[in-house]
């Protein structure tokens, strides 16, 4: 197991039991990530999962080993939610007015509204 390099992960071995290791290691798995960054898909993929699984210890982390590269990713991942929703937006619009398209097919060809 590699060393701990922040106060969090620290604080969290004195209070997790041995039997319950596994997620220490994942903590420092979190913290190599933040210190290093991605080194690739597999690294990618495992990333991800500990971010899903351990959120607020993600945030913890981050923020404690590297505070610039947190506020950095925290504005990226504000700018690609606002992206994704502009075109869900951009989409259901589309699907409306196809929809709309449809029915007015519908009426001209005889169809019952």
């Amino acid at each position: 197991m590699e060393t701990p390099k922040s106060k969090f992960v620290k604080k969290k071995i004195k209070e997790t039991s041995w039997k319950d290791r596994e997620y220490i290691k994942d903590l420092i798995m979190i913290e190599q990530y933040v210190l290093v960054g991605n080194l690739g898909l597999t690294t990618g993929y495992i990333v991800g999962r500990l971010k899903s699984k351990y959120p607020k210890e993600w945030k913890i982390i981050h923020q404690e080993l590297n505070p610039k590269e947190y506020k950095k990713t925290l504005k990226e991942e504000r700018e690609e939610r606002l992206k994704e929703k502009g075109e869900e937006e951009k989409f259901e619009k589309e699907e409306a007015k196809e929809e709309r398209r449809d029915l007015k097919m519908w009426k001209k060809l005889g169809g019952k509204v």
